[in-house]
């Protein structure tokens, strides 16, 4: 079984910080952490010193035969959704 480690990161207005969190953790989060084979999923965020913050979302997945062997396509409309959010 192959395992498949995603990373994204994005820039936000620091006091946009904890919105950006709630939102996160009650969709793409959620619908990672429900997605087969999945190992993990976390939200990371850093205060850049300068207004902004990084945040970074980390997300491990184990292929396996049900999914035909492609982890991506188990995880496509959570990433679609993060990259609006994170854009």
């Amino acid at each position: 079984m192959a395992t498949v480690a995603r990373i994204w990161r994005g820039v936000i207005r620091t006091e946009d910080r904890d919105a950006y969190n709630a939102y996160l953790a009650g969709t793409g989060i959620k619908e990672y952490r429900q997605t087969p084979g999945n190992q993990g999923a976390r939200i990371l965020t850093r205060d850049l010193g300068d207004g902004r913050t990084e945040m970074v979302f980390r997300s491990t997945i184990h292929t396996s035969a049900e999914m035909g062997g492609n982890a991506e396509r188990g995880l496509a409309s959570a990433f679609d959704r993060l990259a609006e959010v994170l854009a």
